[in-house]
């Protein structure tokens, strides 16, 4: 006999013992139905039976280690840029989140002050998350930022040429606040006053401006000089480690 035939059969009986009962028996009699209905659901004769789509509850989505330590490293470096001024921190390059997963900063609904970050798997569900408190992002990119940039921390001539008194005169502006950003393996996606952009990313960096915002680091190959509106020439942050740089 078919399972199908079999769980037709036992709907048709678990139905007459119930009419039955409900016709010819008092409270006990339906108390006798509902045990006699159990020993039948319960039997290893019936075959198990689902009706409608199986819920299956979410896997939990744990990061790889790899990529767990290097998210707790930029988190680590953020937070302890927090009140410094005009100095640089390094943290551990993000290679190792797998593909389409992204690490999302976006700014709180509640406090303006903090951001909220997500490590997003690439359907869209939370892998891990955290708050960052007293946090504003930056780029160094757009217009003439990352040229201007470049002249104040790596051009020596101008620094001798910009000399008024001993002192010399930044070149304004050299950093772009945005609103929010998001990161992946060697890319960084971000929102400016001009609207979305997406470039590689100089992994492993930071800044702190003298407001303590915190700046990431787009970067792209140019020809014609060491810096332009995508940002500062890859072979200016590849020589990173060899340029004195003040760290926070």
């Amino acid at each position: 006999m078919g399972k199908s035939i079999v769980i037709y059969w036992i709907i048709a009986l678990v139905a007459l013992i119930i009419i039955a009962g409900g016709l010819f028996s008092g409270k006990g009699g339906f108390n006798a139905i509902k045990e006699t209905v159990e020993n039948i659901k319960n039997s290893p004769l019936v075959p198990e039976i689902t009706i409608g789509a199986e819920t299956i509850p979410d896997q939990q989505l744990v990061l790889s280690t790899a990529a767990q330590q290097q998210v707790d490293s930029l988190r680590n470096a953020i937070t302890a840029m927090s009140g410094k001024k005009d100095c640089f921190m390094k943290y551990d390059v993000i290679t190792a989140l797998e593909e389409k997963q992204k690490i999302w900063f976006i700014p709180s609904t509640t406090n303006p002050a903090e951001f909220i970050v997500t490590v997003k798997h690439k359907d869209g569900r939370d892998m891990a998350r955290y708050t960052l408190i007293q946090f504003s992002p930056c780029v160094i990119a757009g217009g003439n930022v990352a040229s201007n940039f470049y002249d104040n921390f790596f051009n020596a001539a101008y620094y001798e040429r910009k000399k008024v008194n001993g002192v010399v005169i930044v070149q304004q502006p050299y950093y772009t606040p945005i609103y929010q950003l998001q990161l992946e393996n060697n890319r960084i996606l971000y929102d400016d006053d001009n609207g979305r952009k997406d470039s590689n990313v100089a992994q492993g960096w930071l800044y702190a401006t003298p407001e303590s915002s915190v700046c990431f680091f787009p970067v792209d190959s140019y020809w014609f000089g060491k810096a332009g509106a995508k940002g500062l020439d890859i072979s200016i942050t590849n020589n990173f480690p060899n340029a004195g740089l003040p760290m926070c």
